[in-house]
């Protein structure tokens, strides 16, 4: 089931970027929300993929460290 869109954020363009948004998002088949609801999500995974990946490092460097005083 989809997630119910309940909030409603405003955002101010310039008009490159808005007719550049339009431009993007119609060639993909989606509404300009669409569109940004989509950036937020890839942007939000890209996060938490590099979150992931410096918790791995920080997590080893930490293990390695108790190794090293024990």
């Amino acid at each position: 089931m989809a997630e119910k869109l309940t909030h409603a954020v405003t955002v101010k363009l310039g008009e490159r970027s808005l007719t550049g948004a339009h431009a993007i998002a119609a060639s993909r088949g989606m509404e300009i929300s669409e569109y940004i609801r989509d950036l937020l999500d890839q942007d939000r995974l890209r996060a938490q993929a590099q979150y992931d990946a410096l918790k791995a490092i920080f997590e080893a460097d930490e293990q390695a460290g108790k190794r090293n005083a024990g």
